[in-house]
């Protein structure tokens, strides 16, 4: 509904306020194409407030398919369809857990440690998340995973893993500690 108001917003647009058009439809394209292009070109690159920012001139050639409606009846009408979907979205969007429970997970897993012993993480990249978690003066229990480290605790993530990626961890952490929304804790 709005991709087709904004199309709409974009043809009609054009007759009467072209540069504001033509301005809104680089603002909405322009960032995403230099980024695929340096991507390719130099390093992969998402730069997230540039992404972002698109959604902008998206909603302004939405609110100008809105006005561009021949009828103020059907301003309105459409005005309210596109309220009415909206809400429906952020309803249903907000009925559903989105987050993975790494506060209880480092929690967990702070409590299954005995002196001298470490936590890791996978996927590695969430070894910040893990120290963020953790007391000022633990922050050095964490280390990045290795196949061949010594950490005694385990926190696997659950999302964006190869499916049978868990299962090979079972082999050196084979005790479940607790198991949370997103990541499981175990150890060995």
């Amino acid at each position: 509904m709005l991709a087709a108001l904004a199309i709409w917003g974009a043809v009609r647009g054009r007759r009467r306020a072209r540069d504001t058009v033509s301005f809104a439809l680089l603002w909405m394209w322009l960032p995403p194409l230099l980024m695929v292009v340096a991507s390719y070109a130099i390093a992969p690159v998402f730069v997230e407030r540039y992404a972002l920012s698109c959604f902008v001139p998206f909603f302004i050639l939405v609110a100008l398919g809105i006005f561009a409606m021949r009828t103020e009846a059907a301003r309105v009408l459409v005005l309210a369809i596109v309220f009415g979907l909206s809400i429906g979205h952020i309803v249903s969007y907000a009925r559903k857990p989105h987050d993975a429970q790494y506060r209880e997970a480092v929690a967990a897993a702070e409590a299954a440690l005995k002196p001298g012993e470490t936590i890791t993480v996978v996927p590695s990249y969430a070894i910040e998340v893990i120290r963020y978690y953790l007391p000022t003066n633990q922050r050095d229990l964490t280390v990045r995973y290795d196949p061949s480290s010594n950490a005694a605790v385990l926190i696997l993530g659950d999302r964006n893993l190869a499916p049978d990626l868990p299962e090979s961890f079972r082999k050196n952490y084979p005790q479940t500690v607790a198991r949370f929304r997103g990541v499981t804790v175990i150890r060995k």
